[in-house]
């Protein structure tokens, strides 16, 4: 019984703090400073640089901001409709997916080094996504296995 009860309480704080992670990059996505830092490594990549190149810097990574507010929302409605969770949960998925790749396309290795050092900017920010992805892809399956 113990074990229920702290997978459950695991999954509430997962919820939470995943919610509370994509509102607040979602939020920054509307200001100048994080327009320049994504749009700049969006370019770096085949996979998003079409992206910026056909709506521009403010507007794709405007895009970018609305999903992830979106998956924020919807991902803490997954309290109350596990449909909905599952909904937000695949947004996080798919965002944090193609930043992943920036590992591998972006200017991610500390100058003067080589792998697996690091930058710390953009290089180990951008590496959180890969646990970020983990969580989100857990929280995904929890929610689809409710439905």
């Amino acid at each position: 019984m113990q074990s229920v009860n702290n997978a459950t309480l695991g999954e509430k704080f997962l919820r939470v703090t995943l919610g509370g992670f994509f509102l607040w990059m979602g939020f920054l996505k509307f200001f100048a400073y994080e327009v320049n830092a994504v749009s700049g490594l969006m370019m770096t990549s085949p996979l998003t640089s079409w992206f910026v190149n056909a709506f521009g810097n403010t507007l794709s990574v405007g895009i970018i901001g609305v999903v992830e507010l979106l998956a924020a929302v919807l991902i803490l409605v997954g309290f109350q409709n596990a449909k909905l969770g599952a909904v937000g949960s695949s947004l996080a998925i798919l965002t944090l997916v193609v930043t992943s790749t920036f590992l591998v396309f972006g200017p991610v290795i500390q100058e003067g080094h080589s792998f697996p050092f690091l930058s710390p900017m953009p290089g180990q920010f951008i590496l959180k996504d890969i646990p970020l992805l983990g969580a989100a892809l857990w929280l995904f399956m929890s929610d689809r296995s409710k439905t």
